[in-house]
């Protein structure tokens, strides 16, 4: 996407999707960010299904995730979800705006339409949220997505130890506690 791969103090985004510490670790631990924290067991069914297809897409067959692929990634996927959030929670020496990707996804406009969301040097821009509501919906959405449940009780087990960490970290630090995750019991 158009300025991934930009240095995030260039000057040239407001915002930079990144999925953990892939630039200079003192520029980003100085740089504000929005952390955008999503139910862990979504977000792995989602991060396989690209890595089977490298399409963000492309539907696979549900039968693939009662194999040993899925189960031997499930753990690695674990321990990078916690320490992203923990990493940027914890660990920034600049503002962190965190956002539960279940309600930006239930309601855009009013997520990003809050003063300081996106950049705290950049105000609120009417023209912005414009440019959201027209382009809710994108080329990146698969089709056929449906609930169900690949995970193992160990594996629903460590997820929903690390969301426990992970939300009461978040209730420390002032910010509002975690939505409640289905598919974890």
């Amino acid at each position: 996407m158009l300025g991934e791969l930009a240095e995030p103090d260039d000057g040239r985004t407001l915002v930079q999707k990144t999925h953990g510490r892939f630039f200079n670790s003192t520029t980003m631990d100085t740089v504000p960010a929005v952390l955008l924290i999503r139910n862990p067991a979504k977000a792995f069914i989602s991060l396989f299904k690209f890595r089977t297809t490298s399409s963000q897409v492309t539907q696979i067959s549900y039968q693939l995730f009662n194999t040993s692929k899925f189960h031997q990634l499930v753990p690695e996927y674990l321990k990078k979800w916690e320490m992203v959030a923990m990493d940027s929670l914890l660990e920034k020496n600049a503002p962190v705006h965190l956002v539960y990707y279940e309600r930006l996804n239930e309601d855009p406009i009013s997520t990003l339409g809050i003063p300081g969301v996106i950049h705290n040097n950049v105000p609120e821009d009417e023209r912005r949220l414009n440019c959201t509501r027209t382009h809710l919906k994108g080329p990146y959405k698969r089709e056929g997505n449906r609930e169900f449940n690949p995970f193992t009780t160990e594996e629903q087990l460590l997820m929903t130890q690390a969301v426990k960490r992970v939300n009461q970290t978040v209730q420390l630090l002032g910010y509002q506690p975690l939505p409640h995750y289905s598919i974890i019991t």
